[in-house]
């Protein structure tokens, strides 16, 4: 699978050996060798501006890759594998499409509205926080509803 950034010249190339390469069009070579997964990597996406890269493997986990850097910011674990994903233009959400899932999930770059330390590489991949699907959230509302009944 290959993915391209336009505006910066580069190209993302998932292998089989579950290495990402980048690659310098414009120079010719291999301008990073993103390595770490350990299982089949599904999907790829570039950030708005570039600047990090996004792979997803069938582990269900997702990786954010620093591309001037080459170091891993975040490693994340999902429920299920995400099967394709893209990028808001304002980089502030992330679109995701999931095995045994219905719809499109998004979720926030929590890096837009909070201090992420990003000079630990982690160590191991993170749970994503999911919100509560609206009918368990209804069904709750309701049984708070039902507290409030005075049986006098």
């Amino acid at each position: 699978q290959l993915r391209g950034m336009r505006d910066s010249g580069l190209v993302a190339a998932v292998c089989d050996d579950m290495v990402v390469r980048v690659y310098d069009i414009a120079a010719r070579k291999l301008s990073r060798r993103l390595a770490g997964h350990t299982a089949e990597v599904l999907d790829v996406c570039f950030s708005v501006d570039g600047r990090r890269l996004l792979a997803a493997a069938s582990d269900a986990t997702l990786r954010v890759w620093d591309l001037p850097t080459g170091r891993c910011l975040d490693w994340i674990k999902f429920e299920t594998p995400v099967l394709a994903m893209a990028m808001s233009l304002s980089g502030e959400f992330l679109c995701t499409a999931q095995a045994d899932k219905e719809g499109i999930f998004m979720y926030t770059d929590r890096s837009m509205f909070e201090h992420v330390d990003l000079s630990l590489e982690p160590t191991a991949a993170a749970p994503v926080d999911r919100p509560a699907p609206q009918e368990r959230l209804r069904e709750e509302e309701g049984d708070e509803d039902d507290d409030d009944v005075d049986d006098d």
